[in-house]
């Protein structure tokens, strides 16, 4: 955490995670991963509260970045990047300059009793395997990933593979849209994943039910044939938790 420069985590869902609409195209996020001691999940939501809500008193310009707690406890955020130069500046300078360097590092001494790992990676959105006609995901603050790990001997294959589910969601219309995030510099594997949303658990298994039935047998097959490409296969769920987030002011 301490050394983290571009937002309150450093990143898989991944984990993404982006917000409900699309930023840009090929939009590069650096995400963070904090694996929170269970016992210590309390203490670690107060203090990255106080850190969010120390960054909006304070109007922190030009940094920004989403959280959302996953199934399995970890807290994953994310922040746009505009290249790789800005992995060079520190986000936290105009926060640390205003609280003061001892207020700010207890702040994070705090944070860092929480978990005894985290990780950073970046991961970059392909526009061209995301299936998103409207410009948004599916309404709602709860996410699902499915993360397709892959080998270099097949990572073009399953991209190919992406491609070709993308054409058949929009041949069929479906209604269930969905994200591709491509992983890169810091990802210990190579993988894809999908990000869907809903309201909750239930809204999305009900949209995705739905998907299915609209896409038919065709589904199934393009299905086995995208899994048989994979090096192996998770799914994640997780809420964005905006009480955590300092996002970006519209």
């Amino acid at each position: 955490m301490k050394n983290f420069k571009l937002s309150i985590l450093s990143i898989g869902a991944f984990l993404l995670f982006i917000t409900n609409t699309l930023k840009a195209q090929d939009q590069m996020y650096w995400v963070h991963v904090d694996h929170v001691k269970p016992a210590m999940q309390a203490e670690y939501e107060k203090v990255a509260k106080d850190f969010a809500d120390a960054c909006k008193t304070n109007n922190v310009p030009d940094f920004e970045f989403n959280t959302w707690r996953h199934n399995d406890g970890s807290y994953y955020s994310s922040s746009p990047l505009k290249n790789f130069a800005d992995l060079d500046k520190d986000g936290m300078k105009p926060l640390r300059d205003k609280m003061g360097e001892d207020k700010f590092q207890a702040m994070f001494d705090r944070l860092d009793k929480c978990y005894d790992s985290h990780n950073s990676f970046i991961a970059t959105v392909k526009s061209d395997l995301s299936y998103i006609p409207t410009g948004k995901l599916n309404e709602g603050d709860f996410r699902k990933y499915h993360y397709f790990y892959v080998t270099p001997s097949n990572s073009k294959a399953l991209a190919a593979k992406l491609k070709e589910i993308k054409e058949l969601f929009a041949k069929k219309g479906a209604k269930e849209y969905y994200s591709i995030l491509h992983s890169g510099f810091g990802a210990p594997e190579e993988f894809y994943v999908a990000i869907l949303a809903g309201k909750d658990e239930m809204d999305y298994e009900k949209t995705s039910a739905a998907s299915t039935a609209i896409l038919g047998e065709e589904w199934g097959k393009k299905w086995n044939e995208l899994y048989a490409l994979m090096n192996r296969y998770e799914t994640q769920t997780s809420m964005y938790r905006l009480d955590l987030s300092y996002p970006a002011k519209k």
